[in-house]
């Protein structure tokens, strides 16, 4: 039965689909609601991020999605192996711990792991996997490095949030080590990098394909983004809700602005 001290977390794996709706878009594809591709990264999203709270029911109807949406999109070997990848790192991330024998790897005790495989795990699922049949070369290079550099700080922040309970847990996250004032600077420094990419790099190579209101519209996005990673709230709950939510909210907008033209 599902534990009724923790909530089902929805917006974590909304912010997942949207991210991938967000890089499928501006890789020139047509939106649907319920491309399957996104529907799965929610799907699995939403069995990571709900594993210890949701009840067998739940878990039963997202996996079988998972199934029905896979025999719906008929993979490819690239495909399969791209999931499986994911699949396992994120596995390993809720194990938490695993064993070789007598010897057990505490994954998150390890410094600085927790921060960088969720940044992979969400990279991998929300920019390679979506785009690795669709796209190659450096455009498929371009969307990948975007996609980490944007979450590097965000997960940073969200380690900050839980920055107690790791610490006490003895989960040795960015934060936990650097401390929360200096994780803040890195968090700051990081989104720079991520401006300067966007800025010089990344719109640069887009310059024929997007409209200056998106590329408007981008940088609104890295600001409330950047907002919410470097705030500090009273409320831990209200804060990573916020956070979440910024990080759909170019999504948000682009459904806006597309609707409205």
């Amino acid at each position: 039965m599902r534990n009724a001290h923790q909530p089902l977390r929805l917006v974590q794996p909304l912010a997942a689909y949207s991210l991938t709706q967000q890089s499928l878009i501006f890789s020139g594809f047509s939106f649907h609601w319920f491309q399957p591709v996104a529907m799965l990264i929610f799907s699995g999203g939403f069995i990571a991020y709900n594993f210890y709270s949701a009840g067998f029911f739940l878990r039963f109807v997202s996996a079988a999605a998972i199934v029905l949406l896979l025999l719906q999109m008929n993979p490819g070997i690239q495909l399969i192996i791209l999931l499986t990848v994911t699949g396992l790192l994120s596995w390993l991330y809720l194990k938490r711990n695993v064993s070789f024998g007598s010897f057990v790897l505490s994954i998150r005790k390890v410094p600085f792991l927790k921060t960088l495989l969720l940044t992979v795990i969400w990279t991998l699922a929300t920019a390679v996997v979506p785009l690795a049949n669709q796209i190659s070369g450096f455009e498929l290079l371009l969307e990948i490095s975007a996609r980490f550099l944007f979450l590097f700080p965000v997960i940073i922040a969200s380690d900050r949030i839980d920055f107690e309970k790791d610490k006490a847990a003895g989960v040795l996250s960015l934060p936990v080590i650097t401390g929360e004032k200096k994780s803040r600077w890195i968090t700051a420094i990081l989104l720079l990098i991520y401006l300067m990419f966007i800025e010089f790099v990344y719109l640069p190579s887009q310059n024929q394909q997007m409209d200056s209101s998106v590329e408007a519209l981008m940088l609104v996005s890295v600001i409330l983004t950047g907002s919410m990673c470097l705030a500090s709230l009273k409320s831990k709950i209200l804060h990573r809700i916020l956070l979440d939510l910024s990080v759909s909210s170019l999504f948000l907008m682009l459904l806006i602005f597309y609707a409205l033209s």
